[in-house]
């Protein structure tokens, strides 16, 4: 079985497997999903997690696999 992991920070998201690749990728911009703004400008972490969560979620339905959850990342 397959199993994902996320991290998010001011700048977005990104979704990995549990290799470390990275599956997919999500700015914070309010108006395009992979573009990137100034944090001020951007969504806000909850809305960020919560969209880490509902993808990292959906991508390891769709392939048979495990959703881990996603950590905030301060780095």
């Amino acid at each position: 079985m397959k199993e994902y992991h996320g991290y998010y920070n001011e700048w977005g998201y990104r979704i990995f497997d549990i290799n470390g690749d990275e599956i997919y990728s999500a700015g914070n911009s309010p108006h395009e999903s992979s573009g990137v703004v100034a944090p001020a400008d951007g969504l806000p972490l909850t809305t960020l997690r919560e969209f880490c969560n509902y993808t990292g979620k959906m991508i390891a339905k769709d392939n048979d696999g495990k959703w881990l959850g996603c950590k905030r990342y301060r780095g």
